[in-house]
Order: C-alpha cells, then sequence, then structure tokens
C-alpha cells in the first residue's frame, strides 16, 4: 500500500534476522551517499552451521582443476547458490518490495517454498541501488495526494529529471557490471567468488503498459555462452511460465531482452557460470502506487511485487528441485572452459601497449578476477594478431598471456577477443567492447 524507504528496508530485515536463526544480514559495502549495501544469507540450520565449508566446496566447482570425481561429490553433498539482486533502478520499485516478501516467504517456511532451503542458500541483495530507490521514493511521497491517483497524466506518475533510475553521478548501474566505475558495483562484485552462485536473477520493471517478462533471452545472445547457461533459462523459465500460467497471468519470453552485452546483471554472471537472468515487471518509474493502463486495467504496487515474488519463488522451486544437475553443469562449464577458445597476449612497447596503457588494462583485468602472466625474458610463439596489428613470432619480456583456462576464462575472452560475433539485426544496447583497442 506504500512505498518501504531506504531505512525501513534495513529495519525490516534486521528484525527479520533477530526473529529467525535462519537469517543473516550483511554489509558488503556503501553508496556515495553513505547509505549501506546488505546481503541477506538465507539458509537451513544444517547449512549454516557448515556455510564456510559448503562455499569453500562451492568454489571448487569454479576451478578448471578440480577432477570430474570431486565435483560429483560436491554436488551430491553441497547445496547451490541462488543470489537474487532487486532493484538496481532505483525507480523500478516493486522488485524491492518483493525482496521482503520472498525473504519472510523462507523463513517461515512458506508453502510456495516449502523444502527449498534444504538444497539452496539464497543470498538477497534487496536494494543495489539505494541512492536511486531514496530519490524515487521521496518524490512520490511528494507528489502524491490523499490517496493515489491511476490517471497517468497527474504528477505522480511523472517523474523528474534525473529520476531514481541511475545511482549518486547519474551512472546505470546494470551497464556497469564489466567496467567497474561506480562503488557500488566495486563492493559487490569484491563479494563475488565468496557466493560464487549458480544462479543469479536481476529484478527489474518496463513499461507500465506491458506484461512480464523472463528468460529465455531474446536474440543476439553472445555465442561464447555455454550450452548449460542456455538450457537451464529454459528449465528456470519453464518452471516460471507454470506458475504463471496457474495464476492466468500473461508473460512473454525470447523477446526485447537480448544476452549479448558482457555489463549487465544477466551476460556478467552468465559469463561466470551462473544462470544469469533478467526478470521484468510491468511498472517502472511511472507507475506509483496505482495506474490506469492504456486497456483500462489499474496496475497497482502490489500486483507488480506479487508477480515478482511469484516468479523468485518458482526459481527458488526449479533450481532446489535439479541441484545436483545444476552443480554438475557449473562444474563441467569450467573444467571445459578453454575449449575452443585461444589464449591472449597483450604486447608492450611501440608496436603494441604504451607502458601506462597496458598497466591500465592489467589493472582492469586484475579488478575483474581474470588472471595473467608476464614474460621474464624474450619468447618464440605462433600467434595470430588482432585486425590492425603485424604479425609476429618473437615476443619481448614483459609480454603478458591471458590463459582462457581460467575460472574466468569466458569473461577474460570476450573482453578480450577482436570481435563478438552479432547474429541480429537489433540489440538492445552497447554491442562492441574489445579491450585492447579500447586501451
Amino acid at each position: 500500500e506504500r512505498f518501504t524507504s531506504v531505512p525501513d528496508v534495513e529495519r525490516y530485515f534486521t528484525a527479520l534476522a533477530a526473529a529467525s536463526p535462519l537469517v543473516t544480514v550483511e554489509e558488503y559495502g556503501r553508496t556515495w551517499e553513505n547509505r549501506p549495501l546488505h546481503q541477506i544469507v538465507i539458509a537451513s540450520a544444517e547449512h549454516r552451521a557448515r556455510l564456510d565449508a559448503i562455499l569453500e566446496a562451492n568454489r571448487e566447482l569454479a576451478d578448471p582443476d578440480t577432477p570430474a570425481e570431486r565435483a560429483e561429490e560436491i554436488a551430491r553433498d553441497n547445496p547451490a547458490i541462488v543470489y537474487f539482486s532487486y532493484g538496481v533502478h532505483g525507480n523500478e520499485s516493486s522488485s524491492t518490495e518483493a525482496a521482503l516478501w520472498t525473504a519472510w516467504d523462507l523463513a517461515r517456511g512458506a508453502p510456495e517454498v516449502a523444502g527449498v532451503l534444504d538444497s539452496v542458500v539464497v543470498v538477497i541483495d534487496p536494494v543495489v541501488n539505494p541512492d536511486g530507490r531514496n530519490r524515487y521514493v521521496e518524490f512520490y511521497k511528494s507528489a502524491r495526494g490523499p490517496e493515489p491517483d491511476p490517471d497517468p497524466a497527474t504528477r505522480e506518475h511523472r517523474e523528474p529529471w534525473p529520476g531514481g533510475r541511475t545511482n549518486h553521478y547519474f551512472f546505470d548501474l546494470n551497464r556497469a557490471w564489466t567496467w567497474l566505475s561506480q562503488i557500488e558495483t566495486r563492493a559487490r562484485l569484491a563479494t563475488w567468488d565468496r557466493w560464487t552462485p549458480q544462479v543469479h536473477v536481476d529484478f527489474h520493471e518496463m513499461s507500465p503498459n506491458s506484461s512480464y517478462f523472463f528468460f529465455p533471452p531474446a536474440d543476439p545472445i553472445n555465442p561464447i555462452y555455454p550450452e548449460h547457461v542456455a538450457r537451464w533459462s529454459e528449465r528456470i523459465g519453464e518452471g516460471n511460465a507454470a506458475a504463471f500460467d496457474a495464476q492466468g497471468w500473461l508473460y512473454f519470453t525470447e523477446e526485447t531482452y537480448d544476452l549479448f552485452y558482457p555489463g549487465y546483471g544477466d551476460s556478467w554472471p552468465s559469463l561466470l557460470g551462473a544462470i544469469g537472468m533478467t526478470y521484468e515487471q510491468a511498472g517502472g518509474g511511472s507507475a506509483g502506487l496505482a495506474y490506469r493502463r492504456s486497456d483500462g486495467d489499474i496496475l497497482t504496487l502490489t500486483q507488480r511485487a506479487t508477480q515478482h515474488r511469484t516468479a523468485g519463488q518458482a526459481t527458488l522451486r526449479t533450481a532446489a528441485e535439479g541441484k545436483g544437475d545444476l552443480l554438475r553443469g557449473f562444474a563441467e562449464l569450467h573444467r571445459t572452459v578453454d575449449e575452443g577458445h585461444p589464449d591472449f597476449l597483450l604486447v608492450p612497447g611501440s608496436e603494441g601497449f604504451g607502458t601506462e596503457r597496458l598497466a591500465a588494462l592489467l589493472d582492469h583485468l586484475d579488478a575483474q578476477g581474470i588472471r595473467y602472466e608476464v614474460a621474464g625474458q624474450e619468447f618464440q610463439s605462433r600467434a595470430t594478431p588482432h585486425p590492425g596489428w603485424g604479425l609476429r613470432d618473437r615476443f619481448p619480456a614483459g609480454t603478458v598471456r591471458v590463459p582462457a583456462r581460467q575460472t574466468r576464462g569466458l569473461l577474460a575472452v570476450t573482453l578480450l577477443q577482436s570481435e563478438t560475433e552479432l547474429d541480429a539485426t537489433y540489440s538492445y544496447d552497447v554491442s562492441a567492447w574489445s579491450l585492447p583497442y579500447g586501451y
């Protein structure tokens, strides 16, 4: 019936953690405006008692050198890690309300998620962009009257510039996963190797006149994504569809929202082996608490949050039911991460990178957790140059080799290859990003 303010979100989760031994609240950073960023960890008593060991074993699955026999043992005994992110766009406000509800469902063992915590550990980031959400909620409170007015022409549906979509510096945090220019993104990704999730869902909103979108994604799809990601996005989508069909709700898949550019909250996790997905609910900054759609229906905040809640519940059920397959596929993806992919040589000097530019690129790779080696002496190697650079077989000391066989090998390949094939006439956003050219 009203929006939950950013301080009240924190108060809610603090109270929930105090009331339930299944729930803990961890602060992982602060925004530019000094608002806290939180991860809510929800785990069964059994899993919580050995959480450090679970997470250590989970990290083994992301190591390409973990034997298949060991991976099978982990897949049998370990839960999967499911990570839900809400509110990366601060004015897409129903997602954070759904985060409160979803945590409550898990803490009390609601029928819709009964038994889920036997097979998964859930991490919830309820407000990825607190500065933007605060900007939106405070605007709406100042603009509405005693009751919400659904007329789209009224002021409460006309958010002023810059709106709540972006963070303090008006940056879109759903474009920042690869570039790490924003403090919120750097803080979040610094925790990624702790969790190493198998599923990541980024909850969004779109036009209030739309319905609901979940995966599978639309074309173009970056061809580097392995079959495991595609197969599981379909499997989870089928589970979501069954839940929406049971309610008679409209939805769509394989339209509009692609999986190409690596800077999104669906694509970047997928490059690390998670099933990264975007869910889009009708609403957005113009929806307010009640909005009269073009078909005459009134779209409410309750309806929007309920549908995000239902999609989250269905995703958790599907992941829990297929936990073993999910973990085995995750391990196999990393065990074969370099198949069909080259290593890269970054060459210093007048015909390659200047010293400062190469250092800047290596800083970028460090920030992304991408491993590399630096040659201590001149060496020979057969290599194919990126277009624009000359063919050579001798490389000087200081040449950097970035192997494809590493935990973040797919991320390294897609950032460093000269071109990513775009097999479509339409792309939702950025379509070129090769870092050797950029630097």
